[in-house]
């Protein structure tokens, strides 16, 4: 979304991840606990979900608001401590629970609007990360190479959470390889500027998200 040179007279970068789910930013915090020039900050509570109810837009116009007044009021705690020499990434990771994909690209944008129309925002980026249909459907790739589990993400949920919380070397020694499972399945060579632009499944910006970390702060969670 807002991705800007990063500030080189910063010493590091904080990255402040908000979610719809907790193993969603275990996963994450669990991948960075060891790069050197990312701070995992994990907040205490996780975002609302887009669901089938926010078909109805003004139901989806006072959902996106509430998230977004989630996302601005954990911004402006993490800068009331004042300049910690650090820049910061705002990570959003959310997933398809059955809400229109213009739902997601209007939160997505809104988002974007909090960082842009906020100066003392200025030294933070922001990418927002989305699943179609779950956590699960990205996670998969991890197991095989996605094909055998499509009908049945239920079946590997539990397993997941277990690998996570375990931090098993199925999941951490293997993101090379789920990426390129992924790749391998899907058409999407890069991110889709719009949601509605998604013909198949799976979609997930996880992909995309750790090339970007990878090239941007130098993390190699891809080598």
């Amino acid at each position: 979304m807002n991705h800007n040179i990063q500030n080189l007279t910063k010493t590091k970068t904080t990255l402040i991840c908000l979610s719809t789910g907790k193993y969603e930013k275990r996963y994450l915090e669990k991948i960075l606990k060891n790069k050197n020039k990312i701070n995992y900050h994990n907040t205490d509570s996780e975002l609302n979900q887009l669901d089938y109810r926010h078909e109805n837009k003004d139901m989806e116009i006072k959902a996106i608001k509430g998230i977004c007044d989630t996302i601005n009021g954990k911004l402006n705690d993490q800068l009331s401590f004042g300049n910690q020499n650090s820049d910061y990434l705002l990570v959003v990771i959310t997933d398809c629970d059955k809400a229109p994909f213009s739902a997601f690209d209007n939160l997505k944008n809104a988002i974007k609007n909090i960082i842009s129309n906020n100066g003392n925002f200025s030294d933070i980026k922001c990418y927002f990360i989305f699943s179609y249909r779950g956590f699960e459907d990205w996670m998969r790739f991890y197991y095989d190479n996605g094909n055998e589990l499509i009908k049945n993400l239920k079946s590997i949920k539990n397993q997941v959470k277990k690998d996570i919380n375990d931090e098993n070397i199925t999941i951490f020694n293997n993101h090379k390889k789920a990426v390129d499972n992924y790749y391998e399945m899907v058409k999407y060579s890069e991110p889709v500027s719009s949601y509605e632009e998604i013909e198949e499944i799976p979609y997930s910006d996880f992909p995309y998200f750790f090339e970007f970390l990878d090239n941007d702060y130098n993390t190699d969670i891809l080598n």
